[in-house]
């Protein structure tokens, strides 16, 4: 719990564990713990809000989509429905 964390591999998503990497850099798994990770978009607000974010993400990113997650990583059919019936289905760029 109090030595920094040794380096992680991956046979899955590895663009998410370099970046969490980066962030825990010379960090203890404790201080870890105790810290929020945060990826920068500030995904909170309305379905319009969130939709508009997400388009100007890819527009400056040139990404071709999203990783849906949650912080404990508790993903359900019924949570990707709500974000695609709420937010992806908004519409983005000025278009009807």
């Amino acid at each position: 719990m109090d030595k920094p964390l040794p380096k992680l591999t991956t046979n899955g998503e590895s663009g998410a564990l370099d970046k969490f990497q980066q962030w825990g850099s010379g960090k203890t798994l404790r201080q870890l713990a105790s810290e929020r990770y945060d990826n920068g978009l500030n995904l909170i607000g309305t379905p319009d809000e969130v939709a508009a974010r997400m388009g100007e993400a890819i527009e400056e990113s040139g990404g071709d989509g999203f990783l849906i997650s949650t912080p404990l990583q508790r993903i359900s059919r019924r949570f990707i429905n709500e974000v695609c019936e709420k937010v992806w289905c908004q519409p983005r760029n000025g278009a009807d």
